[in-house]
């Protein structure tokens, strides 16, 4: 998945996302805007996303973390894009 797709999708599970004639608006803090937050490549907006989960879908997420850090020495090296990647996968199982 691109990072506009993981981002898009997040934004969906949240039901911070609405279209209209001139496209895609992201309802945020500061209101509705056109950019997405960038859950990829921003850990606050990935935080901020997680505190949406239940608690069995963090349970999962934990895991797939735990999986991504196969290739790293410590946690805080696992990636904003890496955490959405286990959110989204966390929500929709395989």
């Amino acid at each position: 998945m691109s990072d506009e797709e993981i981002n898009r999708v997040i934004a969906e599970i949240w039901g911070i996302y609405h279209s209209d004639e001139h496209g895609p608006l992201y309802k945020t803090n500061a209101g509705w805007v056109r950019d997405c937050p960038d859950y990829c490549n921003d850990l606050n907006a990935i935080a901020e996303a997680e505190k949406h989960l239940t608690e069995d879908q963090l349970e999962a997420m934990n895991t797939r973390i735990w999986a991504a850090m196969i290739n790293t020495d410590y946690i805080w090296q696992v990636t904003a894009r890496q955490r959405a990647m286990a959110l989204i996968e966390a929500v929709y199982p395989s």
